[in-house]
């Protein structure tokens, strides 16, 4: 036999028989979700308050992070929206064959990428654990840059 994988809200959506908004989220601080949910959710998302106020900068020891503006802002801010138009790092289109034959197309930006690497090592760094870093990326592509660089990156500097 087989039986198609289905996740939980699927699952739950074909029961309903209707779209559906988990409203509390328990992963995400305040200041994401805020974002996420005023971008694609019309406002609706609610943060725990047992993460609303979670930083990486609560994960290590303060006395043990430098003192320089960029690794205060890097551990404090809870979010980075970097804008590189303009910045010549431009978007290269990736074109596989997907399912049932169709054409998928992702972009990808090593520049980008580039970007989120050094930012990914300052974090690593200072002592935050690589599980506790979030790199979110809507194409496919990019993410799959990502995972490759940032993989031979960890395997380099790890402790």
């Amino acid at each position: 036999f087989f039986f198609k994988q289905k996740t939980a809200y699927e699952m739950l959506r074909s029961l309903v028989g209707s779209e559906m908004c988990i409203r509390d989220r328990y992963r995400m601080n305040q200041k994401i979700m805020d974002w996420s949910s005023n971008q694609f959710y019309n406002g609706q998302l609610v943060a725990d308050q047992s993460v609303a106020n979670h930083k990486l900068r609560d994960k290590v020891k303060h006395e043990d992070l430098p003192e320089t503006d960029l690794e205060d802002q890097l551990t404090n801010q809870v979010l980075f929206l970097i804008d590189t138009a303009g910045c010549e790092c431009g978007e290269s289109v990736e074109v596989d064959q997907g399912i049932k034959g169709l054409q998928n197309a992702s972009k990808f930006n090593l520049g980008e990428a580039d970007l989120v690497k050094i930012l990914h090592r300052k974090l690593l760094e200072q002592g935050i654990v690589d599980q506790d870093i979030g790199i979110i990326s809507p194409y496919s592509a990019q993410v799959d840059l990502l995972r490759d660089m940032l993989r031979y990156c960890l395997l380099y500097t790890s402790p």
